[in-house]
């Protein structure tokens, strides 16, 4: 059976080039058009589309009006729908227009690969989709590890997958909560696995716009609801509901959260009568929620509704182990995208490897990318590393030191006696602050009384020196 036929329409030219290159590599036959126009013509040529995914804001006819236009006109293929935070009402109505998944901008690579196989998957002759691989069948492709740890969480997703209970991910920006949370959801196991699984970023909307996204409402609800507005509850009915960064949801909604947990009811804006809710929530953040119960700003019984099944996801610095697999995992990965064979030099691979990545696999995925892009030649040199990487690399304490070791390269040439004080002076400082925040946890406040100075004092200095005191907090794992 011949490759599948995918369109991609985004105006953005380099994002659509760089999905493009990574569809064709998974044996996909893939066009890229700049506009809505140009995929109407392309949708109602001889030739077939079997899947187009679709960017819903563009200049000119925006991507709502080529789905009403191609549905008119009985052409409409299966289709993907790409959106930029703050218009999930809009994905909402793609859904209700026969749009058969959407996805939110900026998303993991791998959780669009899950969906286009989705969508490939249940159409006759999937199984040669994509010429005969089967790489993305599984929930869990993508996922790059070598660690017990990540292993050990691998496990507990097939465990958790087939019972209908929330489970709630912790895990630093960058680890990837919500691609764990997408393998949850596509998991073999889980009986949900072909119904949607929708993401919302709590953080990223206004209390009143994330009630009306989450349950909807009817028909002069408030001023300005001209008509019925169909929630997420609704349109993920029977699949899966991804709630990132739950601890910023405001507390009217953790309580009407905590309602549906309870009850498995729900009320739309403007209704008296309570809806049913067939949606499994799969909730994650990368605060300390123990922390927020006790600031107040957090409901402890909806932590502990959400928490039926607990997923702590360690930082890489902490799983070390993954690091170097990682590097190769992304280096390839960018080498086939851009068509180059770029390597690296020992010194830059183990700069690379003790480097704390306080970004996590986000941050290193960027930089390799970057450095795939940007080589002029065929090895990255420890020279064509970021200062930040090559600065760590060089402040590596050796074995029977004692005290920080001053980076004298980072002092400029020709500098002053007070330069030199000043520079050596931040550094000290950061060394103090680091061991501090390692001795208490990332607790400010521990730290103030220590350094015997303000909390406020302690705060103002971290954000000087560059240093994030979440990534020295412990987080507590369930027994």
């Amino acid at each position: 059976m011949s490759a599948k036929q995918i369109l991609v329409v985004d105006d953005e030219e380099e994002f659509g080039w760089f999905l493009k290159k990574a569809l064709e590599q998974e044996g996909y036959q893939v066009d890229h058009v700049l506009s809505a126009e140009a995929a109407l013509q392309r949708a109602l040529s001889k030739d077939p589309v079997d899947l187009m995914i679709l960017d819903h804001k563009m200049p000119g006819m925006s991507g709502v009006d080529l789905l009403k236009r191609l549905s008119f006109e009985k052409k409409l293929p299966r289709t993907i729908m790409m959106t930029a935070f703050g218009h999930r009402a809009m994905a909402v109505e793609c859904l209700e227009l026969g749009v058969f998944d959407f996805v939110q901008k900026p998303f993991n690579l791998d959780n669009m690969l899950f969906r286009v196989y989705r969508a490939f998957e249940g159409k006759a002759g999937a199984p040669d989709a994509v010429g005969g691989k089967s790489k993305w069948r599984k929930s869990t492709a993508g996922i790059t590890y070598a660690s017990p740890v990540m292993k050990n969480i691998l496990n507990t997703i097939d465990k958790v997958a087939k019972e209908n209970v929330p489970v709630l991910i912790l895990g630093e920006t960058g680890t990837g909560k919500e691609l764990i949370a997408s393998a949850i959801h596509h998991n073999t196991y889980n009986p949900r696995k072909d119904r949607t699984f929708i993401a919302i970023n709590c953080s990223s909307l206004s209390e009143s716009l994330l009630e009306s996204e989450l349950f909807g409402h009817a028909r002069g609800a408030f001023t300005g609801a001209v008509g019925t507005k169909l929630g997420i509850f609704e349109a993920a009915a029977g699949g899966t509901l991804f709630l990132d960064e739950i601890v910023d949801a405001s507390p009217a909604i953790q309580a009407k959260l905590l309602r549906v947990l309870d009850s498995g009811e729900y009320f739309k804006l403007g209704e008296t009568r309570p809806r049913k809710a067939d949606v499994r929530i799969l909730a994650a953040t990368n605060q300390d929620i123990p922390d927020r119960i006790a600031a107040g700003a957090f409901r402890e019984d909806l932590y502990q509704r959400l928490k039926g099944v607990q997923i702590f996801i360690p930082p890489l610095r902490e799983r070390p182990e993954d690091i170097p697999i990682l590097i190769d995992f992304y280096l390839d990965y960018y080498n086939r995208l851009a068509e180059k064979d770029v390597t690296l030099s020992d010194d830059a691979r183990a700069a690379l490897t003790k480097y704390e990545w306080i970004g996590n696999i986000r941050e290193l995925s960027h930089l390799v990318q970057n450095l795939v892009i940007v080589s002029e030649g065929s090895v990255v040199r420890l020279s064509d590393l970021p200062d930040s990487v090559t600065r760590t690399a060089a402040q590596t304490r050796p074995k029977g030191t004692a005290g920080p070791v001053i980076n004298m390269e980072s002092i400029p040439p020709g500098a002053s006696l007070s330069e030199l004080r000043a520079g050596a002076l931040e550094q000290v400082e950061r060394a103090y602050f680091v061991q501090l925040l390692k001795a208490h946890h990332g607790k400010i406040q521990a730290v103030a009384d220590s350094a015997k100075v303000t909390r406020r004092h302690v705060s103002q200095k971290l954000k000087e020196l560059g240093i994030n005191p979440k990534q020295y907090k412990v987080r507590k794992r369930k027994k």
